[in-house]
């Protein structure tokens, strides 16, 4: 049976998930993570929220694999959009990440936010090439994007267009790339759903009136996927 691993930032993200109609086997109140263990068809979902962040992100990865042997991880969620061309709701598919808050090009002579510790020379790191071929014959209307992964809540039109101009990222958000690492450092591989909660000329106020219905939408896609991964 397979396991798999879903990571939830916030709690307006998770409780559609938990008030599904899913087969609820048990919750596993373990610190640091309370986890919720479901079934989907023939597969055993490991739930947990992980709080808001890379770091969080990261720890929660880690939680997954190491207490439950998950051997897939999937993310979705709300994130911005750094473009006029995806509005609120649209449902993407991450191909490719930059670690945006990450740089030691200076200390090892190496491209601005490449993770050169772990072989990569550009910024740009690739999502798994085969899910997004198996994402794109299941869900061909749905757009993969670049990704500019940070710790930052991007509030403001003029910082998210300068995000857009310089690395062609279409979103952002704050999970990502905590979990991409922890996964690939793992040999786990793991995948990303996301949905607009907040526009390019939106901030704060649009995220919190639209976070839960972008994390349903992403949902929706999400439940597709595993049900025929």
């Amino acid at each position: 049976m397979k396991r798999i691993g879903i990571v939830v930032a916030c709690e307006n993200e998770i409780i559609s998930l938990l008030n599904s109609k899913f087969e609820l086997i048990k919750v596993l109140d373990e610190a640091p993570y309370k986890t919720f263990l479901y079934r989907i068809e023939n597969k055993e979902i490991y739930i947990s929220l992980s709080g808001i962040g890379e770091t969080s992100s990261s720890a929660c990865t880690q939680f997954l694999i190491t207490k439950y042997g998950v051997n897939f991880i999937f993310n979705y969620g709300a994130c911005g959009s750094l473009t006029k061309d995806l509005g609120l709701t649209n449902v993407v598919f991450i191909s490719k990440l930059i670690d945006v808050g990450f740089d030691t090009s200076s200390l090892d002579n190496c491209a601005k936010h490449a993770h050169i510790e772990l072989g990569f020379h550009k910024a740009i790191m690739d999502v798994n090439d085969d899910l997004l071929s198996f994402a794109n014959e299941k869900f061909p209307s749905i757009k993969q994007v670049i990704c500019a992964s940070n710790n930052i809540f991007i509030d403001k039109k003029e910082e998210k267009e300068a995000i857009f101009n310089e690395y062609k990222a279409l979103i952002c958000e704050m999970e990502a790339s905590g979990i991409y690492l922890t996964c690939l450092k793992n040999k786990v591989e793991c995948f990303f759903i996301k949905s607009v909660s907040d526009t390019v000329v939106g901030g704060k106020e649009e995220y919190e009136k639209f976070a839960t219905l972008a994390a349903n939408e992403a949902l929706n896609i999400l439940t597709e996927f595993i049900k025929n991964y």
